[in-house]
Order: C-alpha cells, then sequence, then structure tokens
C-alpha cells in the first residue's frame, strides 16, 4: 500500500513538474523599445512611430536599467524618467507600472509577447494613460 502511495506521487510530481513552463519570458531590460503607435480612448489614431497617411510621426524611445526607466521624445527632444515594477500575470505578460518624476499619477500597463496570425511574435508593452494608450515595440538590443 504505501508503494502504490509512493508510486501514485511520484507520478503526479512527475506530471505537475513537467506541466510547468520553465521558459523566462526576457527582461523588459534586453529590448529597444520604440512607438508603434498613440490612440485616444476611443482608438482614434493621434500618433505613428513610422510614416502613415495623415497621421503625425513621433519619434518615442522607452528604456529601462534596473528599476528606472527613461522615456525619450526625440522629435521634440524631451525625457521623462522615473522607476517601473512588474508583476507578472502568466507565462507571457507581465502588469508594468511606470512611477514618473515629475507626476502624480503612476501609468499602468502590460508588458507580453503579441502572438500575430501566421504565429509570428513580438515584445510589446502597452500603456494606458487618463487620456491616451501607448504601444511599443520591442526590438533586440
Amino acid at each position: 500500500m504505501k508503494r502504490l502511495l509512493a508510486i501514485c506521487v511520484c507520478f503526479f510530481m512527475c506530471v505537475g513538474l513537467c506541466s510547468c513552463d520553465s521558459s523566462q519570458t526576457r527582461s523588459v531590460s534586453s529590448y529597444n523599445w520604440s512607438l508603434e503607435f498613440i490612440t485616444d480612448l476611443d482608438g482614434n489614431m493621434l500618433f505613428s512611430g513610422s510614416v502613415h497617411d495623415d497621421i503625425p510621426v513621433l519619434d518615442l524611445t522607452l528604456s529601462f536599467e534596473e528599476k528606472s526607466f527613461i522615456l525619450t521624445d526625440n522629435t521634440h527632444k524631451q525625457e521623462l524618467t522615473g522607476t517601473y515594477s512588474l508583476e507578472k500575470i502568466d507565462n507571457s505578460s507581465s502588469k508594468l507600472g511606470l512611477t514618473f518624476e515629475n507626476l502624480e499619477e503612476p501609468v499602468t500597463g502590460v508588458y507580453g509577447t503579441r502572438v500575430y496570425s501566421d504565429d509570428s511574435e513580438s515584445a510589446t508593452i502597452t500603456l494606458q494613460t487618463d487620456e491616451n494608450i501607448l504601444s511599443f515595440v520591442g526590438e533586440d538590443s
């Protein structure tokens, strides 16, 4: 009886451990982040990170180190800095909190992997402010 119990325990441990995804999501600081687009909360396109018809281009980049970040507006030569936190949601996404040095309210977003219909993937950050949604795409650094 004890032997059967030990075999059952080993079996369930093996199944449990094998079903765990041990792959780690890459660190948010391992990417170069560039603006994909900015929309209002209704989804109307306000700015784009690349040239599109009738949509102003805005060159924004986002970089992370340790627990700090820099949001650089290369178009207007401005920088915003602050600290960030990551809280893992699942194997492919994390809640991202940005606290800017000069703003009272923190900005919340999601850092994760976008999967396209052709099964290709890209690292993305989506941030929401009181008025806008900002989407960034990560490229290998």
